[in-house]
């Protein structure tokens, strides 16, 4: 009698991925704004003087109507200094720049509707005026100070928004020329055009309109355990519409379409509507399906971290990993939101700007 050989499955090799990253350049710029001076002031006259066209006695009582506006502050540029390799692979210093002065072009918004009660009618207009603020911060990624101007027949108030004047300048190196800097200037035009777009055409109680919400919610707190939970929220929206969808295509036999969303292991699911899949589950078949795979090792951890804050039971190690994965949650929902956009309309693109920060992998 012969014993059988055990066999034993070896485990699949993972290609070596650089753990570092080579600079090439290192450009370091200082971003300034005059102190004291309220920028905000000059764009909520602009609404008032909008406002005075169409001033409230006009109004019937159950219409409502909310102005907003950009409220970004000029500013002053400057490359202070930095160090790039030469050829034979030695730092060589770089001068000083000239002072670059950036004068960000204006946005202007507006949103109407109609309501039969007069109290929610004026509860909505507080959350049309953060609608206004959070599609803004969606498409263009950045906390961006805003103002706005609310009015029904029986009300007139601004409302202000202010984030840190930083947030209002140019990323990637596109204030070095004039040319890049028009380019920045077309594609904040372009951001504002579609956020106005998105105002007009998402209602903000489908599930599109409530994940671009919830999304430019993340962006605009600064609250990690606020950030991080908006994010998963935003996240868990599309992923319900993924799973509903999916199991509607299956259900019409259109087996191929649903299965890039439904992780095989996962398609028995499909014929159970009654089974309801953990958020985990949902989530990371939705990251998976539009950010690839290999985003999926971050799901379990956002999950647990997840809990942790809804629940209120997070302890010490678990808040420092909220701060340390705020900014990649906030990222995955935006990719996600943005690639489910995509499909009914186009967002601007940022720009490339002369990389101050340029890198490559090093040579294996």
């Amino acid at each position: 009698m012969t014993a059988k050989r055990a066999s034993v499955r070896q485990p699949a090799k993972t290609p070596s991925v650089p753990t570092t990253l080579r600079i090439d350049r290192l450009q370091i710029a200082t971003i300034q704004s005059p102190r004291g001076f309220d920028w905000s002031q000059e764009p909520l006259k602009q609404l008032i003087e909008f406002a005075s066209k169409e001033p409230a006695s006009t109004l019937k009582a159950n219409e409502f109507k909310v102005w907003g506006s950009t409220a970004l502050p000029n500013l002053t540029m400057r490359n202070v200094g930095g160090w790039k390799l030469d050829s034979s692979g030695r730092q060589v210093a770089l001068p000083p720049g000239p002072s670059v002065g950036i004068v960000p072009p204006r946005g202007d918004f507006r949103v109407r509707f109609t309501d039969p009660s007069e109290t929610i009618g004026s509860d909505r207009l507080f959350t049309s005026a953060e609608r206004i603020r959070n599609y803004l911060l969606f498409v263009t990624e950045k906390p961006l100070s805003v103002v706005a101007l609310i009015m029904s027949k029986k009300q007139l108030m601004q409302l202000r928004y202010e984030s840190d004047p930083a947030h209002s300048g140019p990323p990637n190196g596109l204030h070095n020329s004039a040319e890049l800097l028009q380019s920045w200037y077309r594609y904040l035009v372009e951001c504002y055009a579609t956020a106005q777009q998105m105002l007009d055409g998402l209602q903000p109680e489908s599930l599109i309109g409530r994940a671009v919400g919830l999304t430019g919610e993340a962006i605009w707190t600064v609250d990690p355990e606020e950030r991080f939970f908006y994010a998963w929220r935003a996240l868990e929206v599309i992923a319900n519409a993924d799973l509903s969808r999916a199991r509607s295509e299956y259900d019409a036999g259109t087996k191929s379409a649903s299965s890039p969303y439904i992780d095989p292991h996962l398609r028995t699911y499909l014929d159970k509507v009654q089974v309801r899949l953990e958020a985990n589950i949902l989530v990371g078949a939705t990251i998976a399906s539009r950010l690839g795979e290999s985003q999926l090792a971050k799901v379990p951890q956002f999950y647990e971290l997840r809990n942790a804050i809804a629940h209120g039971m997070i302890t010490r190690r678990q808040h420092a990993a909220v701060i340390e994965q705020a900014s990649s949650i906030v990222e995955c929902a935006l990719r996600v939101v943005k690639a489910e956009l995509r499909k009914t309309m186009s967002l601007p693109v940022l720009p490339k700007g002369d990389s101050q920060t340029g890198g490559s992998p090093p040579p294996p």
